[in-house]
């Protein structure tokens, strides 16, 4: 308990040391707490947080300081824990909201924190991605740098966690080939995709397959009985206790008829201790990107992506063999005019590729946990995403992009894909020619300027290589969206109201189809600005 309070006061002592504040005292800081509501692993908490915000010339700076106490007066220890320096460590570094330096654009920029509609080149590989769609349930703590020397040569990183396994590892080298003319290299990628299934207790065993999900020095009880098999002397649940035959080596009653149990003390069926590394299975992609800049609003480009992925059993529905694939933009004109923007790409693809194979819903279904068992192996499956792209087949198609201000009222984008090629049938189990890929995405955001009592208003929708994505009546793991609301309670006080929806398999129906259940997180609270 000592150590806890002492590395709590030098965490503060640094943070509101004299020096760091008379460094601030160029520019007032924003401070505001909060109290309210949130949903953490489908338990109710009740939240107080405060979040001060400081900003100096180039620099910002914001912290997320906040207690979850449940209905029995308990707190919410995982984001106060100090029982060890990491627990430590990764304790002190949820308390950054953010570190800034510079804005998107400038020579040099990094922000180190919440992340959002994150691209790489063009985004063929990358675009939109956000870590923070799973707020405030997982926080995750990432990095956006960028560095563009005089010469024009700029590199471009991003990671998107600190705190456990990033789903996101990004690096791109732009060059400038001629004052108009601009090459660009990424490399992406995605060490362990099963890195985003739950361990509470971090011991690297996923809580799905763990015993004890909150202890860190247990994961395996065989017999089921609640003890672990390190403090279990009879492990398997066989009948023989090897302890008490230790103690009473001529008492031949803990021998069944047969002796075929565990005499020489070997457990022969104990269950076997499955981890993160048993399950690795990474995705990386390489992209390649043509610039040529008309002038300062309008440009022409052209890129390639190809897919790379380490599967040990990727065996298609048809018997063969197969690998991701790669994805091409013969031709794409983007640009922007006053308080509009637009893209527009012409696409075509082999089999196994997806566009923008990291995107704003990546986080939610890099690896989904479905509660069945086909395998027959006593484990429910995991899907990862890029396990997923074994349907896909030749596509080729158009997609767009637009997005304005209109009438300085409403900010709207929307993107929409619309790809004919081939699609793998599972139902049929057969390739199927003269099918669509489509995906469809929008935001909104309101200027709240002349709407009274209403402090802002904003929503995004995201439904992606599916057949049909305004088939709203029909989501699947693919269709993810939420909203965001802030209402004036006062001059210094906003109620907030934020919702995310999505969805994950849950089996088939009798007809063969997949069912798809919702997965809903709320925050809400009241925000005080003092």
């Amino acid at each position: 308990m000592i150590k806890k309070y002492i590395v709590f006061l030098l965490f503060s002592s640094v943070i509101l040391s004299q020096s760091f504040i008379e460094n601030l005292k160029e520019q007032t800081p924003i401070w505001t707490g909060s109290f309210g509501t949130v949903v953490i692993d489908g338990d109710i908490y009740n939240q107080i947080s405060m979040r001060p915000e400081f900003n100096y010339r180039n620099w910002g700076m914001g912290f997320d300081l906040y207690l979850y106490i449940d209905a029995d007066g308990k707190l919410y220890d995982e984001t106060w824990n100090f029982d060890s320096w990491e627990d430590t460590y990764r304790t002190i570094l949820d308390k950054f909201r953010y570190i800034r330096y510079g804005y998107p654009g400038d020579e040099l920029y990094f922000r180190v924190g919440s992340l959002s509609n994150v691209s790489v080149g063009n985004g063929i590989l990358v675009s939109n991605y956000s870590n923070a769609m799973e707020y405030p349930a997982e926080k995750k703590i990432g990095i956006q740098f960028s560095k563009y020397f005089p010469s024009g040569i700029g590199i471009d990183y991003v990671q998107s966690d600190f705190r456990k396994m990033p789903g996101l590892i990004g690096l791109t080298l732009n060059y400038p080939i001629s004052p108009k003319f601009n090459l660009g290299i990424s490399v992406v990628t995605d060490i362990n995709q099963t890195g985003a299934l739950d361990d509470s207790d971090d011991d690297n065993v996923p809580d799905f397959i763990d015993d004890f999900p909150d202890d860190s020095n247990y994961s395996r009880d065989t017999d089921g009985d609640g003890l672990a098999d390190e403090l279990d002397t009879d492990a398997d649940g066989d009948g023989f206790d090897w302890f008490n035959y230790l103690e009473n080596p001529s008492d031949t009653s803990v021998f069944n008829d047969d002796f075929e149990l565990d005499p020489d003390g070997v457990i022969t069926n104990q269950k076997q201790i499955v981890t993160f590394s048993d399950l690795e299975e990474s995705i990386s992609g390489i992209g390649l990107s043509f610039t040529y800049h008309i002038n300062q609003n309008f440009k022409f480009y052209s890129e390639f992506a190809q897919l790379i992925s380490k599967c040990e059993d990727c065996i298609h529905p048809s018997g063969e063999d197969w690998s991701p694939g790669y994805g091409l933009t013969p031709i794409g004109f983007k640009g922007h005019y006053g308080p509009f923007s637009f893209k527009m790409e012409y696409r075509n693809n082999n089999r196994h590729f997806i566009y923008s194979f990291w995107d704003r819903s990546y986080e939610l279904n890099r690896a989904i946990l479905n509660e069945v068992d086909n395998d027959n192996d006593g484990i429910p499956d995991i899907e990862t995403k890029s396990q997923q792209l074994y349907k896909y087949g030749s596509l080729e198609g158009l997609y767009i992009d637009l997005g304005g201000s209109f009438l300085n009222l409403v900010n709207l984008g929307l993107s929409y894909q619309d790809l004919t090629g081939e699609m793998w049938s599972d139902n049929n189990q057969r390739w199927e020619t003269d099918q669509k890929n489509r995906s469809f995405i929008t935001s909104i955001g309101l200027n709240t300027a002349k709407i009274p009592r209403l402090k802002y208003f904003n929503g995004f929708y995201q439904r992606a290589n599916v057949r049909n994505p305004l088939d709203f009546n029909n989501p699947d793991e693919n269709t993810v969206y939420g909203y965001n609301v802030g209402i004036d309670i006062s001059e210094s006080m906003v109620l907030v109201y934020k919702a995310r929806y999505s969805y994950k398999f849950d089996g088939i129906d009798s007809n063969g189809d997949s069912i798809f259940k919702q997965v809903y997180s709320m925050f809400v609270e009241t925000q005080v600005l003092f």
